[in-house]
């Protein structure tokens, strides 16, 4: 075998897999999926032997907005949406197929996440669906994640 040394800047190991205690349940600190487009994943369980053990779970996505839950996550979704108006509905609709059917991100390397979101969705849709989201992942770091990060998400979840 060899010798492991575990470096954790926190006050316990884990890293992004760590938990925590909440009234006796376990729960990550961080929130973790597997989606069907991740081969790496299941090429990595099939060659450890576990790639039968996968369950999938059917889940949902929604947005809580002005004190009512929003189903989320399909194109009826965005339709039904009513933050926003049909432009920026057919604007976002757009932008998201585009992204999950793009090979390279390349060309959107150079642009902020919020950049790339205003030009395909527009203004009112960053206000409305992105920023907050963004704010509390990356606090004061929000302006600054890359374009290419977040439509690497979307092509990830919408594949």
């Amino acid at each position: 075998g060899h010798e492991v040394h575990i470096i954790e800047a926190d006050d316990r190991p884990g890293g992004m897999a760590a938990h925590f205690d909440f009234g006796g349940l376990s729960i990550e600190r961080f929130y973790h999926f597997v989606c069907k487009s991740d081969t790496a994943t299941f090429a990595l369980m099939d060659e450890l032997g576990i790639g039968d053990k996968m369950r999938w779970t059917p889940t949902s996505m929604a947005y809580y907005m002005k004190g009512k839950i929003h189903p989320w996550g399909d194109p009826f979704s965005l339709l039904s949406f009513p933050h926003l108006s049909l432009i920026s509905k057919l604007r976002t609709g757009l932008q998201m197929f585009r992204t999950t059917k793009r090979k390279n991100f390349a060309s959107i390397e150079s642009l902020t996440a919020r950049q790339w979101l205003e030009r395909g969705s527009g203004k009112a849709v960053y206000d409305t669906l992105w920023k907050r989201l963004m704010e509390l992942k990356f606090y004061q770091l929000s302006d600054d994640i890359s374009a290419s990060w977040i439509a690497t998400r979307v092509k990830r979840v919408g594949s």
